[in-house]
């Protein structure tokens, strides 16, 4: 890089800087021919012109700009920028579809390995369901993926990846490894709690949305997220989400949770993983030992729903039927309570794996995830009376035969036995 340094420098002298010149020794201790400039700016970044010299260990003489007419041209090698603003170099995200997959998929192409995000979901065995309706609860919770924190360790192993899951108790160690890591050149997963992040303007508390901190800029106190409800990075306070990481709401309260993820050089998801992570979503599926749990907890929630009336009151049950609908058909599932998102990792398998049985029944959840989007469509219209709650029961129970009946095929295409180990 050819510069004249008095345009350097004058660039510099419109940002108000303070100027220092420390000229170069030679081994011998004489002033070497070509000195080297370092120029501290009084903003967020600073210039250091460097012509390639060692560096010089003994305080120099200042130099103010009237003074650099001595050294007319120079022949600059490095020009480096260094700024309290750091952002990942090479770190790209796209909107995705769950919280989970998403951080996984762009924490894994960070490391120079891109796989699609229903891969994450599919080998990370996240198909499921639970319907949690416990005393202590004031309304039932439904879900349609694996129980927290298992997606990401499932993942991780079948991919070979090693996975760290750290908590603190503390949110300035927590904040103060986040920083460490990002000067690592590593990306962090964390846990938020999405009411205190502000750009998705949530009103309920949910602990275990994931995040990727991509950078930070010190100076200016905020965060560069990768969120899966957005394209590109989002500029978040550091006091947001030190805020976000430490809140004690259920469900899933984050407790300042990060997650350190070593990417092997090599990863592949080869066929024998694929149909591997099938079989033992299948076996979990079809034989959970608890009764609202899995395809089980389906025909479960098939028979309480049509006491929901009964058991939480009249005046409550627009709320209930409202959030439930959110839980089914709302942002972070795909849509049809991540069936269409399995039905996208069946499709891959299928072309991966060269299984044709695996493409029919990725079809067949994606009729299953319409019936699911049906579901929840029906319980918006229940507090209005547009829609009786056996209705729902009926459908609910339409789509625990048809689950089932998929289930099993995929336990046949897989070829795998019926116990987990």
């Amino acid at each position: 890089c050819q510069r004249d340094v008095h345009n350097a420098f004058t660039f510099c002298v419109q940002c108000r800087p303070t100027f220092k010149a420390f000229p170069a020794r030679s081994a011998g201790g004489c002033r070497a021919a070509r000195p080297r400039f370092y120029v501290y700016l009084n903003i967020t970044y600073y210039i250091i012109i460097s012509d390639g010299s060692p560096r010089a260990r003994r305080p120099g003489i200042r130099m103010g700009p009237d003074r650099l007419e001595q050294w007319p041209r120079f022949n600059c090698n490095n020009v480096h920028l260094r700024s309290m603003k750091q952002i990942l170099r090479g770190f790209s995200h796209e909107r995705g579809v769950h919280s989970d997959t998403t951080a996984l998929r762009d924490v894994f192409a960070a490391a120079g390995h891109r796989f699609p995000e229903p891969l994450f979901f599919g080998i990370g065995e996240g198909l499921g369901f639970f319907y949690w309706n416990g005393r202590n609860l004031s309304r039932p919770i439904i879900g349609g993926r694996c129980g927290n924190l298992e997606l990401d360790r499932r993942a991780c192993a079948a991919l070979g990846a090693g996975l760290a899951i750290r908590e603190s108790s503390s949110p300035k160690r927590a904040q103060e490894t986040m920083l460490a890591m990002l000067d690592a050149g590593r990306p962090v997963m964390v846990h938020a709690d999405a009411y205190y992040l502000k750009y998705l303007r949530r009103g309920t508390h949910y602990g275990a949305h994931c995040v990727v901190v991509a950078g930070a800029d010190r100076d200016k106190g905020v965060a560069y997220l990768a969120d899966c409800s957005r394209d590109g990075l989002i500029e978040v306070p550091l006091e947001d989400l030190a805020e976000a990481r430490a809140s004690r709401h259920k469900p899933f309260p984050p407790q300042n949770r990060w997650f350190e993820i070593d990417v092997p050089e090599r990863v592949t998801a080869d066929r024998g993983a694929i149909l591997n992570a099938i079989g033992m979503n299948a076996t979990e599926m079809l034989n959970s030992t608890i009764r609202n749990v899995g395809i089980g907890g389906i025909y479960y929630f098939a028979n309480c729903v049509r006491a929901w009336d009964a058991t939480y009151g009249a005046k409550a049950l627009g709320p209930i039927c409202r959030e439930a609908c959110v839980h089914i058909e709302g942002d972070g599932t795909g849509g049809g309570c991540f069936r269409n998102l399995y039905a996208d990792f069946l499709a891959y398998a299928a072309r991966a794996t060269g299984a044709g049985e695996l493409a029919e029944v990725a079809d067949g959840y994606r009729r299953v995830g319409a019936m699911w989007s049906q579901l929840a469509k029906m319980m918006g219209e229940v507090a209005c009376g547009c829609t009786a709650l056996s209705e729902v029961s009926d459908q609910a129970l339409a789509i625990a035969e048809k689950e089932h009946e998929l289930q099993v095929s995929l336990m046949t295409a897989a070829n795998l036995c019926c116990r987990r180990r």
